[in-house]
């Protein structure tokens, strides 16, 4: 393809009929991730594209993204829930520098190719990737947003590393009657996640919820989703939580509770659950509380011992589209 200097390899769509070979590679990558995948993106209600990087006729990298029309501009952005996106490397050996290299190149060949493409661009990027020179060098706002990430090869160890209080609440949720067990009822997580965001004066829109049943009944398919939840000692569901996972990390991807029933232990309890679950029925290596902007969660979270990780995101927009905030409030209806 035509484009700047700055791309060394060529760029192009993949049809649908090699969507199964991109996803079979991202698994196979360290960084690539769920959300990088077709069976995530063509569970929202837009169109998806992945966007392939090739070496003569050797696919080594690229990404996948979903975009809208609004009018004349082109907008692409990750769907809703989406931590991690980006540009994927299809090759995780070799020399530092050498690697580097190669990463730099794909990079600035994909960014060639959105920049020709799209009017609007914003993409988080993969776990771990902390190399945004390419993007910043393109005129990219680079964003920096935090989460916590558990290892989870050892759990006496991720248990010693929790604090103390929350550890005590877990041990006393079991002694009140609380359980935790997976259900298929997601319709009873809705009314908890609602409470929940209430409470920090966040809406859920009904489309929201569309959404999350559309992506959870087809991971549920790929066995790649669970919800788990909370019941008192009077079997009602005070608190829950949506998992997913792929072929490295876990997601505490949603979570709600119902305060007029649920004490002081029951989210503590849940979260323990969740990731006792992730380490022994789905065998993660890392589980991932996908950060919070709220700061009572964050406090939260970090109470249960995972390492403080950045995640950077770039956006990107056209002469035209100055204010790249106010287009993704009309896009989104959200800041």
């Amino acid at each position: 393809m035509s484009g700047m200097s700055d791309a060394k390899y060529d760029v192009k769509p993949l049809q649908a009929d090699d969507h199964e070979i991109w996803d079979s590679r991202v698994e196979e990558t360290e960084h690539g991730t769920l959300f990088h995948q077709t069976h995530w993106l063509s569970a929202f209600d837009r169109p998806f594209v992945v966007i392939g990087c090739y070496d003569n006729d050797n696919l080594i990298g690229g990404m996948a993204l979903s975009y809208q029309q609004l009018a004349s501009l082109t907008i692409a952005r990750p769907p809703y829930l989406t931590p991690y996106w980006g540009p994927l490397v299809f090759r995780d050996q070799g020399k530092y520098h050498t690697l580097l290299t190669l990463k730099k190149d794909v990079a600035l060949s994909l960014i060639d190719y959105l920049m020709a493409t799209y009017s609007f661009v914003r993409t988080p990027l993969p776990p771990g990737h902390l190399d945004a020179q390419p993007f910043q060098q393109n005129g990219f706002q680079i964003e920096v947003e935090y989460t916590y990430v558990i290892e989870l090869d050892d759990s006496d160890r991720v248990w010693q590393e929790m604090d103390q209080g929350n550890r005590r609440k877990i041990k006393k949720g079991c002694k009140e009657g609380l359980s935790c067990q997976t259900s298929e009822a997601l319709d009873t997580f809705f009314p908890l996640w609602t409470r929940s965001l209430s409470s920090h004066d966040k809406q859920t829109p009904q489309e929201r919820i569309a959404e999350v049943r559309r992506w959870y009944d087809a991971l549920r398919a790929k066995n790649r989703a669970a919800y788990l939840q909370i019941r008192d000692s009077q079997g009602r569901v005070c608190a829950g939580a949506v998992l997913v996972w792929d072929h490295r990390r876990a997601y505490y991807l949603l979570s709600g509770m119902n305060r007029e029933i649920a004490g002081y232990n029951a989210m503590p309890l849940l979260v323990w659950e969740c990731i006792r679950y992730c380490r022994e029925e789905v065998g993660a290596e890392l589980f991932d509380f996908d950060g919070s902007d709220v700061p009572s969660v964050e406090i939260f979270f970090r109470g249960f011992g995972g390492r403080l990780t950045p995640r950077l995101s770039a956006t990107w927009g056209r002469p035209l589209m100055r204010s790249l905030r106010r287009i993704w409030k009309l896009v989104d209806g959200t800041g």
